[in-house]
């Protein structure tokens, strides 16, 4: 990506004939599998092949030709598609200190961190942290109190967000800011962990509404910060090989958050289409929603629904304890009853509806709420999603194919967490089935897998590599039985991908018509092993190559930190 291209201003498709060559291309297209070359004009696709005959009629002198055929690894595939990632949030990552397993996998090391961190930060400045999983830090796996915060980082305004960004531990600076206190109520769908003796706050929250408490009573991140979060995260995603995603979370921080994305649009030239899923609760006024941002970079689909919280945090709503917390089945931040008012709502008014649901007591709660819907007011294509969607289980996917509701795993958790899930929150039976992408394959369903980054690093091959082998940190098969092949991997991050968003008709494919979006992959995904060690080139939006063979990172970021030792 050029520092030319990053600072120009275009909404129109760039002019000129744009030819890509390579030796393999995987288009995706059962009528025609492979091609050596791709025709590009106007941002789409007129002309796909296979022999130079038929490519020299598309060369001139105006033509502008991007030859990969020398190298014989180097594969063409359609532009890649993660369909439920966080833009703001992503790049707010990138700001806070890091407290990840990485880094920071003893007690230890988590203390020091905060301790330098508190030391180099000036006294009136907020200390904000992320990526801290006790529950992966041995050997207690409990997490810091409130006084242990206060003691590493005295008198400070000091939180931690959980990698999954449903639990916050917090100093008891930051709780006094907030008012609360031992006698305050949770709030609905939130809760606050209380010592079982005193009844104390402990400073762990759980939960978007609990957890807001905290951080709505500081500063807000201003307009300035969030261009630049979302400049971040956007270079990230494409620097890794995405061409399109999904933002399931535009609205989390403000509908100011999309003001950000217009000052995006209006500014650079983007190298990503973005189809934005505003979340129900934090961006409630239709009107507020913008549908004009971009052409044919930006997309409204859908309206998320969060209806419970994490696994590995244990806020997951599932049917049986935790394997390792006794007596705790999770949690739903939705009341059933209001679920359904919500889908019903948003189902009458032609909205695609995506239901956060990790537990299989809440994907129970989803489909009851959409199966409701269809019969008040049936819609032949809705096309309602279940996100996460982890612990499934075989009569929940028949029901979701009789219902038409498409699953979108999170498949990267049989790496990042697939130890902890099999030892400790799920236990040997239920962690193995975590994901059950093989399940959803064999009935036939359309389903896709995302990254959720910043939960998980936003990086296609590493997601592949997942479903095809379903390896854990600790290098052990989770789940043997519910592996894939590598092309079916390929088609969840392609034209599955955008069959979830409605996009099939643009995307997912190299097919004449459709989107001039291609990834450029140093090896062949489909042969190559291990394919998370394949790299992306480069990427080409609507016929713009944007080239990272020799540019890593575009000059307006900073590299961020390698994924979990992988």
């Amino acid at each position: 990506m050029s520092q030319q291209q990053i600072g120009r201003s275009k909404h129109e498709e760039p002019d000129g004939i744009f030819i890509y060559k390579a030796a393999k291309i995987i288009t995706m297209n059962p009528a025609q599998p492979e091609a050596t070359f791709v025709v590009i004009q106007n941002g789409y696709i007129i002309a796909v092949g296979n022999n130079d005959d038929e490519l020299r009629q598309w060369t001139s002198k105006t033509s502008k030709l991007v030859d990969f055929s020398d190298d014989p690894n180097i594969t063409i595939t359609p532009g890649l598609i993660d369909p439920h990632i966080h833009c703001i949030l992503t790049g707010f990552t990138s700001a806070m200190v890091h407290l990840g397993y990485d880094s920071a996998d003893t007690p230890e090391k988590v203390k020091t961190i905060l301790k330098e961190a508190h030391r180099d930060y000036a006294p009136h400045e907020i200390l904000r942290c992320w990526d801290y999983d006790p529950g992966l830090v041995p050997p207690s796996r409990t997490p810091l109190t409130r006084q242990e915060i206060d003691y590493l980082c005295p008198g400070r305004l000091t939180y931690i967000y959980h990698p999954s960004f449903h639990l916050l531990y917090s100093s008891t600076r930051c709780i006094q800011n907030a008012g609360l206190n031992k006698f305050s109520p949770d709030p609905e769908g939130g809760h606050y962990v209380r010592d079982p003796c005193s009844g104390d706050l402990t400073g762990t929250f759980q939960e978007a509404k609990a957890m807001n408490k905290i951080t709505g009573s500081l500063p807000p991140i201003s307009s300035l910060e969030r261009d630049g979060y979302i400049r971040y995260a956007v270079a990230m995603f494409s620097r890794a090989g995405w061409t399109s995603v999904g933002d399931a979370g535009v609205g989390n921080f403000s509908a100011k958050d999309f003001e950000t994305f217009r000052t995006l649009f209006n500014e650079y030239e983007v190298p990503l289409r973005i189809t934005a899923m505003p979340v129900l609760g934090f961006m409630n006024n239709q009107e507020l929603i913008p549908h004009d941002l971009h052409p044919t970079k930006w997309k409204v689909s859908s309206f998320k629904i969060i209806a419970d919280g994490s696994l590995q945090g244990h806020t997951a709503k599932v049917s049986k304890d935790y394997h390792d917390a006794p007596g705790c089945c999770g949690m739903l931040t939705v009341t059933p009853e209001k679920l359904k008012e919500n889908v019903l709502s948003l189902h009458k008014q032609g909205w695609q509806v995506a239901i956060h649901a990790n537990g299989d007591v809440t994907i129970s709660l989803a489909l009851d709420a959409i199966e409701e819907a269809q019969k008040a007011h049936p819609r032949e294509d809705a096309r309602h999603r279940i996100e996460h969607c982890q612990t499934a289980t075989p009569e929940q996917l028949d029901r979701m194919k009789i219902l038409k509701v498409l699953p979108n795993f999170f498949v990267s958790h049989t790496y990042f967490w697939g130890d902890y899930h099999r030892d400790f929150a799920l236990g040997p039976e239920r962690g193995a089935r975590i994901n059950p992408l093989k399940w959803a394959q064999d009935r036939g369903m359309m389903y896709s897998i995302h990254s959720d980054s910043p939960i998980t690093w936003a990086d296609p091959m590493i997601m592949m590599w997942s479903a095809v082998t379903r390896t854990t940190r600790s290098g052990q098969i989770l789940g043997e039985d519910q592996r894939i092949s590598p092309f079916e991997a390929l088609k969840l991050i392609t034209i599955n991908a955008a069959y979830l968003q409605f996009e099939e008709k643009t995307k997912g494919s190299i097919e004449i018509g459709k989107f001039g979006d291609l990834t450029i992959l140093s090896k062949n995904p489909l042969t190559f092993s291990p394919i998370r060690d394949i790299q992306a080139l480069g990427t080409v939006v609507g016929g713009v190559f944007h080239d990272y063979r020799s540019i890593s990172y575009p000059s307006f970021i900073k590299p961020p930190s390698p994924p979990h030792n992988l």
